[in-house]
């Protein structure tokens, strides 16, 4: 069971400007561990110009100041380890920031240099070059996937890639080096007793950048079984092995994580298709067959890249909906707030916005601001004990977040927060990857999962009608009211046979 802690927002002990640092999230550890995951996942902390929060990497051996430093880094795994927590880094392999000292060191090399190979450089079009090689836009931003640098002479230069801003340039995986170059990466981090890695958008390192026949960057991504990245990840998953405490990988695949999901490449990759599949009986047994036949997976219906579910789907649909996943074979991944039932912000106001998707799309894309709203911990008004009341976080928090702080449902049983605690008590009975479909009306999602004892039923009512309940044992409920032979609208259930 993995929790994501997404640093700038979780919480701040120190910060004058109102962001989360990892003394802040040392502070506030034994909440994670309250409610009984097993490891957290720390969006990037390395240090970064932060244009796109931290997935701009400047140096992937340092910690941003704006976070800590390496001592408070090395404090915080100690925390978690004496906690019984593992901690994975995020890691971010596709892109780095333009002010990486690979990036300005090929800007600097000039045409033609090795150190240009780094990177995706092209010559543009036309008899100056000034027109970028090719038309495809950016599918992050829809904006052009070029940017044009000044050559060390003063004059107009090659043009390089990047599939999100232009301030993210892409790598260049073709290249051994890049490869040599993050194998030390992993190691070192590995070495300190970091364990495993979130590996940002894991299946875009191959694409064909020459081409110029598609309106968008992610159709230039190859996923075929002989692409380079298949290579790169079999060698990033070798640099795991020969560790005592057994490091991991989970990869950010979109494009279906089958593919890249074996023996010899991810362990692990996100279940996706749950997030995507909607409030829709159908279509989430489909994407639950589809993730089971052909991967080991981490299943996820919030994270910091979409609407918080509570907001996507409702309050009640996202709470049966969390409890479903947890029910499912695999691991299974909470994102900070979700176990509060935070909602989304969507009407934060435009000036204090930070998202590039927000900028960078001429504001007629809000991007994912709402849900990275700092997390309300105590009292009746903002701060929320997110940061001290003279500080202001770096996004406002909404009056209503008073009664989702972790104070106020910690005082109450019927809170998201407490059932929360309970379904992943419950969730340590289920066994292994035993599953079976025990019914496929256009209502309802009802499987069967083994426990060392008899077998737990999950049920899921997507439906109009309250749904009879067989007899058994209540486990887990999603509404705060536990079921009295029915199972309403919204709601789901775990019981016992």
């Amino acid at each position: 069971m993995f929790y994501q802690i997404y640093p700038r927002s979780y919480a701040c002990a120190g910060s004058s400007q109102g962001v989360g640092d990892l003394r802040g999230i040392i502070d506030r550890l034994d909440h994670v561990v309250g409610l009984g995951v097993d490891a957290v996942w720390l969006s990037p902390v390395f240090c970064s110009p932060q244009v796109d929060h931290g997935y701009d990497v400047s140096d992937y051996y340092a910690i941003d100041p704006i976070f800590g430093t390496m001592a408070d880094f090395d404090e915080l795994l100690q925390a978690a380890h004496d906690r019984g927590l593992r901690v994975l880094l995020d890691m971010v392999p596709n892109h780095t920031s333009d002010q990486h000292a690979w990036f300005t060191a090929a800007v600097a090399a000039g045409r033609g240099a090795r150190e240009r190979d780094w990177y995706l450089f092209r010559d543009g079009r036309g008899a100056d070059g000034a027109v970028p090689p090719t038309d495809v836009l950016g599918s992050f931003t829809q904006t052009p996937v070029w940017t044009r640098v000044t050559e060390p002479d003063g004059t107009p230069g090659q043009w390089y890639f990047h599939l999100f801003t232009a301030e993210q340039p892409d790598l260049n995986w073709l290249n051994p080096a890049v490869l040599a170059a993050f194998e030390q990466i992993w190691r070192f981090w590995l070495d300190k007793g970091v364990d495993g890695f979130r590996v940002d958008v894991a299946d875009h390192l191959t694409k064909d950048v020459d081409r110029n026949d598609v309106r968008f960057g992610n159709d230039l991504l190859t996923h075929d079984a002989d692409n380079r990245t298949h290579e790169v990840l079999r060698a990033l998953r070798s640099t795991l092995r020969g560790y005592e405490h057994q490091p991991t990988a989970i990869g950010e695949i979109w494009s279906g994580g089958a593919a890249y999901s074996s023996d010899d490449e991810f362990p692990q990759t996100f279940g996706f298709p749950i997030l995507k599949a909607g409030w829709d009986a159908p279509a989430l047994r489909a994407a639950i067959q589809e993730v089971l036949a052909d991967t080991e997976p981490v299943w996820v219906i919030d994270n910091h890249d979409t609407p918080r579910s509570a907001s996507r789907l409702g309050p009640a649909r996202s709470r049966a909906l969390t409890l479903l996943m947890l029910g499912l074979p695999g691991a299974a991944c909470l994102y900070q707030g979700q176990e509060l039932g935070l909602p989304n912000v969507d009407d934060l106001p435009d000036e204090v916005l930070a998202d590039p998707v927000w900028q960078r799309s001429g504001g007629t894309d809000r991007g994912r601001d709402g849900c990275r709203v700092p997390l309300p911990w105590s009292g009746s008004q903002p701060p929320f004990g997110f940061c001290d009341d003279e500080v202001e976080p770096w996004l406002p928090q909404p009056p209503q977040f008073a009664g989702f702080t972790v104070e106020s449902q910690r005082r109450d049983p019927t809170s998201t927060l407490e059932l929360t605690r309970r379904w992943l008590g419950v969730r340590k009975q289920l066994v292994g990857a035993g599953f079976q479909w025990r019914d496929e009306a256009p209502d309802r999602v009802h499987f069967q999962r083994p426990t060392d004892t008899g077998t737990i039923d999950v049920l899921m009512n997507l439906g109009d009608t309250s749904i009879a309940l067989p007899p058994g044992r209540i486990l887990a409920h999603s509404d705060p009211k536990p079921p009295d032979g029915w199972l309403p609208p919204d709601a789901a259930v775990w019981w016992e046979v």
